[in-house]
């Protein structure tokens, strides 16, 4: 029995061309499955739960929930869990007593929210949007809206009447939510944290430094993975000067052409001062560099 005849360079281009024209996947290409709905609870790194969203919500009824979402700048529905009720029923009420939650993204974003934010301010884990029928939102990258999957998981607050929370901006909303973690932040993060004798101004950055730069870059490999590691083996104050680096904090794109970096939300009064004590930081752990 003879082969069948390959098809040419030329026919397979003009065959992935006329796909995607008809708005569907080229010859060959494999179309990525959906992540699966489920998140992992550790408590420490050691995981005590892995549940479905199906398991989720077995456990805490889902909420219809109105935010002003801080990607889209304006009021979304979503269907969510409230995230306190939910972590009492995964870790029991004892979870009120630790210092952090550390979440986990699909894109190795990590943000770290203390425990007390959560007790004062009502936040949700949502599941899905209640007004699209994808749950995405669409947000400003570069000058250009992206649309972002959310699932797993999308942790929004109840903002519509919480200035303090409104005035945060995305701080504490991550996506693509795939792991919780219950702890203390020097626990999981040493090497980011610097010693407790450090100066006012350092321990004023390095809270800074958590809130708008951890979830996306590291410091002795500990943080987000999103961006580039900033200490090891290199500071950033070793290669940026100091009227560049601070430029480049505050502005991205006043540096570099569309920059991934967005400008951080920061009180405009206090915008210069913040920056300051951010790269007081980074100078102080310049000083205390260890292997990732």
């Amino acid at each position: 029995m003879s082969a069948l005849p390959r098809p040419s360079l030329r026919a397979l281009a003009l065959a992935a061309l006329a796909a995607l024209a008809a708005g569907c996947d080229p010859p060959g290409a494999e179309v990525a499955p959906a992540p699966a709905c489920a998140l992992s609870f550790q408590r420490r790194g050691v995981e005590v739960a892995r549940l479905s969203c199906a398991d989720l919500e077995a456990k805490v009824a889902a909420q219809r929930v109105r935010v002003h979402d801080p990607y889209e700048d304006r009021e979304l529905v979503f269907d969510g869990l409230p995230l306190a009720a939910l972590l009492d029923a995964v870790y029991g009420p004892e979870w009120r007593a630790e210092g952090e939650l550390n979440f986990t993204c699909r894109d190795e974003y990590r943000p770290s929210v203390a425990v007390g934010r959560f007790l004062e301010h009502q936040a949700f884990l949502a599941l899905r949007r209640a007004d699209a029928p994808a749950f995405s939102i669409d947000k400003p990258e570069s000058g250009a809206l992206r649309a972002v999957d959310l699932t797993p998981a999308y942790v929004v607050w109840e903002n519509l009447e919480d200035a303090e929370i409104r005035s945060q901006g995305d701080y504490g909303w991550p996506y693509q939510v795939v792991a919780i973690d219950l702890g203390d932040f020097s626990e999981r993060f040493p090497r980011m944290t610097p010693p407790a004798d450090a100066a006012a101004d350092v321990m004023r950055g390095f809270q800074a430094f958590r809130v708008h730069c951890m979830p996306c870059h590291a410091i002795n490999g500990d943080g987000g993975q999103l961006g580039p590691e900033l200490n090891f083996p290199v500071s950033v104050t070793e290669y940026f000067a100091e009227p560049w680096l601070h430029r480049w904090i505050d502005d991205p794109a006043s540096v570099r052409r569309s920059p991934r970096m967005p400008r951080p939300a920061l009180p405009e009064g206090e915008r210069a001062a913040i920056i300051d004590d951010i790269t007081a930081y980074l100078r102080a752990m310049a000083r205390r560099k260890q292997a990732p």
